[in-house]
């Protein structure tokens, strides 16, 4: 429990401090800006600092279950390929942290397709995370959310 609590608030703090600079590039790869201070001065004219921000609240909600989901399967899959109570090797903790991100892909491609589809909205766009999210399912269906590609690749 200790982990998933430290995970999710060290997560969350990384999310805060890092998805201004994240909105930006999004928003330059998003709208072919020629540099990083046209791209700001855009953000600031469209809504003020509240741009910066646009996009972070799902994310910030569910790192903790990612972290969570990737810590789980993680830790299977170092049980079943390290059965032993001993030290684990590198090798076997390199092959449990590929499963356990490949794992936690379920949950994080939905959530950052989310994320940069609010980042690059005027606002005006989606209401919040939970009607974009209804909004690509009724316009791509599953195939929007990117978990189809997600499934192809396992």
């Amino acid at each position: 429990m200790c982990d998933f609590i430290s995970g999710w608030f060290g997560g969350c703090c990384g999310l805060l401090l890092g998805h201004p600079f994240d909105t930006l590039k999004v928003r330059q790869q998003a709208f072919g800006y020629s540099s990083i201070l046209l791209t700001t001065k855009d953000c600031l004219k469209q809504n003020g600092m509240k741009t910066f921000f646009r996009g972070l609240s799902y994310p910030l909600f569910s790192t903790g279950a990612i972290n969570s989901l990737f810590f789980g399967v993680y830790g299977t899959a170092l049980g079943k390929l390290e059965p032993t109570d001993g030290k684990p090797s590198y090798r076997n903790i390199f092959l449990a942290g590929c499963i356990g991100g490949a794992g936690q892909l379920v949950l994080a491609v939905p959530v950052d397709v989310i994320k940069v589809k609010l980042q690059v909205s005027s606002g005006e766009t989606y209401k919040g995370p939970f009607d974009c999210l209804k909004k690509i399912y009724q316009a791509e269906g599953i195939k929007g959310t990117g978990l189809v590609y997600i499934i192809h690749i396992n």
